[in-house]
């Protein structure tokens, strides 16, 4: 516990220097009564700011794709990517999303101008990007997807049950 608390304080030590730094680079081309630094915040709280965001600016150079970014497309969110392996997993230019060349903050902050000055023209973004979540992303579509390729490669049902220690084990493993 006083590790968890100990790496919290770290994190959000780091994210103080950061939002400094962004304010000394930026402080005198931004009206500051319509940028929001909110802080950690609780999960059901992070979703309603979702909820009431005009667009969801997800950076990433290729690594993985987060669970914010598909949070941020469950809670209908615009997502506006970078053009990059992780996330073209989920969103398809124009189709579900909006995606960007990694290097081209000028191009970037074009596409967020046209998304906050027509927001309604992107509604079928909005939709179609939650509909890839709840077809593909799903607890149960996921966990169905996970075990059918570790049966695959391991061969057969059996092989799964056999592959859990019998004192992991609780109940047998029922397939539907």
């Amino acid at each position: 516990m006083a590790e968890a608390a100990f790496h919290m304080a770290q994190t959000l030590q780091r994210a103080a220097r950061g939002k400094d730094i962004f304010l000394q680079e930026t402080a005198a081309d931004l009206d500051l009564e319509r940028v929001h630094f909110t802080g950690p915040l609780r999960h059901g709280h992070f979703l309603k700011a979702l909820q009431v965001s005009a667009a969801h600016v997800y950076l990433t150079y290729p690594f993985i794709l987060s669970w914010s970014m598909l949070e941020a497309i469950s809670a209908g969110c615009l997502v506006i990517g970078t053009d990059t392996g992780p996330v073209t997993e989920v969103i398809q230019h124009q189709v579900n999303g909006l995606l960007i060349l990694f290097l081209q903050p000028e191009a970037l902050a074009e596409c967020i101008v046209r998304c906050l000055a027509g927001p309604k023209r992107f509604r079928h973004l909005r939709d179609a990007a939650r509909r890839t979540v709840l077809d593909q992303y799903d607890f149960r579509t996921a966990c169905r997807v996970c075990l059918t390729t570790f049966v695959r490669r391991r061969g057969s049902r059996s092989a799964v049950a056999g592959s859990v220690p019998s004192r992991h084990r609780k109940g047998p493993l029922r397939w539907s």
